[in-house]
């Protein structure tokens, strides 16, 4: 009797946690939400408990470094207005200024915006996809996130510039040519960072294009990727540097195949 007992109090508490979750239901943080049901929500729920909901004592705050990126982003675009000059030489990167030894712009071109419009784009894109990367993998891991694909854009960029002047201009004027090549700056890399990396983690969730048109994230990567591809080859002035986020886009392919191996939750620092 005590056994049917105990047997009948174990199914029905089994019972009731599992309605319990009939629906899981993620949100993004930026402003759209994913959905998903049935066994595909148990899986969801499942892969979201290996995230922390809280940084470990020794992470950084994801929200503190988050408005930290954001801030910066501000600062940039405030130095563009009262020392251009500076903004000039150590914001903006391009095959010269590292060839000069300016590696930091590098990185420091991902948080340089001279144009208001460029940094409100950008600062969604930053908040939308931050947001949601910090509460999975906590602060570090946002920075991290966030410096390898502006790192990933700059190299990108300068390949290109760099294989562009080899193929259209004489050797014998190369070396002129690359130190006017194209500079490029905005944190658009690190956008493609996060977002490839955000896509490629929740690949079945539901978001809504423009609040309007639901796509899969899935389907939203691709169309993200095949824009920057299409115009990378045609490249005719856009004043857009699709090589740039095609190399942030990559850095974030290699955060998540980083992942899936195990190893981008180890904690390197």
């Amino acid at each position: 009797m005590w056994r049917r007992s105990i047997l009948q109090g174990v199914r029905r508490w089994a019972s009731q946690t599992e309605s319990a979750f009939p629906k899981a239901s993620v949100s993004s943080g930026w402003g759209f939400s994913a959905q998903a049901s049935g066994s595909g929500a148990k899986r969801t729920y499942a892969r979201y408990l290996q995230f922390p909901s809280r940084p470990r004592s020794s992470d950084w705050d994801p929200d503190k470094v988050l408005y930290g990126i954001l801030a910066a982003n501000v600062g940039g675009w405030m130095l563009w207005q009262s020392n251009p000059k500076f903004m000039m030489k150590n914001g903006m990167v391009s095959p010269a200024s590292v060839s000069e030894g300016r590696v930091w712009t590098l990185l420091t071109h991902g948080f340089s915006h001279r144009d208001g419009m460029h940094l409100i784009v950008n600062s969604l894109g930053i908040y939308m996809f931050g947001s949601s990367i910090g509460r999975m993998f906590g602060g570090k891991k946002l920075a991290l996130v966030y410096a390898a694909g502006a790192v990933a854009g700059g190299l990108g960029h300068c390949a290109y510039e760099q294989w562009r002047v080899q193929q259209s201009v004489p050797e014998w004027y190369r070396k002129r040519a690359l130190q006017s090549a194209t500079p490029a700056l905005g944190a658009s890399a690190a956008v493609s960072c996060m977002a490839l990396l955000e896509v490629t983690l929740n690949p079945h969730s539901v978001v809504l294009l423009y609040g309007i048109i639901p796509l899969r994230m899935w389907q939203l990567g691709l169309l993200w990727v095949s824009l920057d591809v299409f115009g990378f080859l045609r490249q005719q002035g856009s004043g857009i540097s699709h090589s740039g986020h095609l190399g942030g886009a990559a850095a974030g392919l290699a955060f998540f195949a980083a992942y899936r191996r195990g190893r981008f939750n180890r904690r390197w620092w």
